[in-house]
């Protein structure tokens, strides 16, 4: 089957959050994640990725932590990072006002 690229994931939220879990029997490219701080103040971010079958996030997981994200800002990372059927990413920020939106392809 050929690759679908596609928005795999959006989210906003203050705790811990899951983004977007790779369906049964599919893998995942990730392309791109945007962080969107829509609020007047700097907040920050904080992206993991947990492994099939992991339900807590360990320190391992974790891509980044507590990065700032200017006021009514956007970042946008480019990661090409490859994900197997039931891997999570999980994204949390300091403040309500943040957007998360995951890019990618699924492959399966």
């Amino acid at each position: 089957m050929a690759a679908s690229p596609k928005i795999l994931g959006q989210a906003t939220g203050l705790v811990e959050t899951i983004l977007y879990t790779v369906p049964a029997g599919m893998s995942a490219t990730i392309s791109t994640l945007s962080i969107a701080n829509v609020s007047a103040s700097i907040v920050t971010y904080t992206v993991a990725v947990r492994p099939s079958g992991t339900t807590i996030t360990a320190m391992k997981h974790f891509l980044c932590s507590g990065v700032p994200v200017n006021a009514n800002d956007a970042v946008f990372l480019t990661i090409g990072l490859t994900l197997s059927a039931g891997d999570v990413v999980v994204v949390s920020a300091n403040n309500s006002n943040v957007a998360f939106g995951l890019f990618g392809a699924e492959l399966g």
